[in-house]
């Protein structure tokens, strides 16, 4: 028998367990829209919801459906706020053919036609509508030269040119193709050659975003190459070693008067979950209530992909989960070429319905401590420790702990944190910080990362947010952060735990609250 996929999530969103790539989202009017892969094969569909907190949400009618055939469905993608005959608009882009192919047996988008036609555009029927609850679809897309090219990304308008540009997948890297058409229906590629690497589906490109705040120049980064350019100009997902659609950033410079990128870094992760898949950044350019300056964040959110604790079904529709949605920033004080932080939004606060313990400061010890009991049963936390280290500290924090919680990693617990330092702090120079985790739940080593601990910081924070069935871990505010589903089945002998263990003269300060449910209204 195929056991109960456990209870629901809280405060994540829900999202079919075996697809649930997101497609979009986007801020217009001040609302906030969704787009993710929602029904099952063999008939897709491009769910849509919507929130004016990110934290509350209402279904809406899906923007798109299939056809009956494998070569119509609905898979990859993303959305742009595009100027289109003279008005400003939301606009979704997808491959697989979504419900609209041309004739013919040539790849293109994830479809076949002619070779150069594949997917869909679809835009908002009533701009007027605060929901766009209708879209009308318009397909299929013209990609000419397109020669099997996938996954379309955002559009970017070209500054110098003013040519609406936007990159696919191509072979073993990505694409470059430019509006032949005021419709943004008809494309030609330009560059095969745009990028050596290729990203996940929906080619995710972005301008640079906002940078750690603190840090921002007047030109928006207080980076530039050697000859002057500013640095990084844009951020592109990348698959890199942790594999197709992973969170796993580039920077990129490119330079608009010739369209070809000047520098390009190796993909790092923004979230070494070895679960997390397929993610979408918020649209740039989005707007606020009555046409006004939209949020100004870069958001990320993704698919954790293994998010149940039974297997898929087709009638399972919701037993999967999304991340959290995370405020993605750019820190030029990391490594030679800066790097990108992410940590949960601001708004994540007001769930917070009632403390789990009140704020203290506790000693850390060799041996572990209990210092947050979580309710039996389907229950959600806010935790957050602020660590002191001495110089080769170390500090061990184990998450979905029963009564067998030992100091060795990964015994007793259903995630085990190890934070350590090899060094204490100078008036000019960072600790590096190690992070390993030890993941009961996913079976697989996760690779370690290090991050900088700034001379200026009295502590380390550390931020760990629990779910029914996930835990994410944000550790130096976004520098280390990690995903992952976490069963209840850890916890057989009593409610879940929270402890600590490392080095004598660590201290750790722990706050602890109850999160309360992120509703959506079906």
């Amino acid at each position: 028998p195929i056991p109960p996929p456990g209870p629901p999530p809280i405060w994540h969103l829900p999202a079919r367990c075996e697809e649930g790539d997101i497609n979009a989202l986007f801020q217009w009017e001040g609302r906030w829209h969704l787009a993710q892969q929602w029904h099952a094969r063999p008939a897709t569909s491009i769910g849509h919801a919507v929130s004016a907190n990110l934290l509350d949400f209402t279904r809406l009618p899906d923007i798109l459906t299939s056809g009956a055939t494998p070569d119509q469905q609905c898979y990859d993608g993303s959305t742009s706020i595009v100027t289109r005959h003279g008005t400003r608009t939301p606009m979704l882009m997808i491959d697989g053919g979504c419900g609209e192919k041309g004739s013919g047996s040539s790849p293109c988008m994830e479809s076949s036609g002619n070779g150069s036609t594949g997917g869909v555009t679809a835009f908002p029927a009533n701009l007027s509508d605060p929901n766009l609850t209708v879209w009308v679809r318009s397909g299929p897309t013209v990609f000419v030269g397109c020669d099997g090219s996938a996954g379309p990304s955002p559009i970017i308008v070209n500054p110098v040119t003013q040519t609406p540009q936007l990159i696919a997948i191509h072979g073993h890297g990505e694409a470059l193709f430019e509006a032949t058409s005021p419709s943004l229906t008809e494309w030609a590629m330009v560059d095969a050659t745009f990028l050596p690497e290729r990203g996940g589906g929906g080619g995710l490109w972005h301008p640079l975003p906002p940078v750690v705040q603190g840090q921002q120049g007047s030109s928006g980064s207080s980076r530039t190459t050697a000859a002057g350019a500013p640095w990084p100009t844009h951020i592109m997902q990348l698959d890199g070693s942790m594999g197709d659609g992973a969170p796993t950033f580039s920077l990129m410079q490119v330079d608009a008067g010739s369209s070809s990128v000047r520098k390009l870094t190796a993909p790092v992760p923004v979230d070494l979950g070895l679960d997390v898949r397929f993610g979408q950044l918020s649209s740039a350019g989005g707007t606020g209530p009555g046409g006004s300056v939209g949020d100004p964040r870069t958001l990320h959110v993704s698919w954790l992909t293994l998010a149940t604790d039974g297997p898929c079904s087709p009638a399972a529709i919701d037993v999967g989960s999304l991340t959290s949605f995370r405020d993605l920033r750019f820190d030029p004080r990391i490594g030679e070429s800066g790097a990108l932080v992410e940590t949960p939004i601001v708004e994540y606060f007001g769930l917070r319905k009632g403390v789990l313990n009140t704020t203290r400061t506790v000693p850390v010890q060799s041996h572990p401590t209990i210092v947050v009991v979580l309710a039996a049963g389907p229950s959600a936390a806010d935790i957050e420790l602020n660590v002191t280290l001495p110089e080769a500290g170390v500090v061990s924090v184990g998450v979905g702990c029963g009564s067998g919680f030992t100091v060795a990693p990964g015994t007793g617990c259903g995630l085990y944190v190890n934070l350590s330092t090899p060094m204490a702090a100078t008036c000019d120079a960072a600790r590096m910080v190690t992070m390993t985790i030890t993941d009961r739940s996913g079976g697989r080593p996760v690779p370690p990362t290090s991050f900088p601990w700034f001379a200026d910081e009295p502590n380390l924070p550390l931020r760990v947010m629990t779910d029914t069935r996930t835990v994410e871990i944000f550790a130096g505010s976004g520098r280390g952060v990690y995903s992952s589903r976490l069963s209840y089945s850890f916890c057989v002998t009593g409610p879940c735990r929270v402890m600590v263990a490392g080095t004598e003269g660590a201290t750790a300060t722990i706050g602890a609250w109850k999160l309360g449910h992120s509703t959506i209204q079906e």
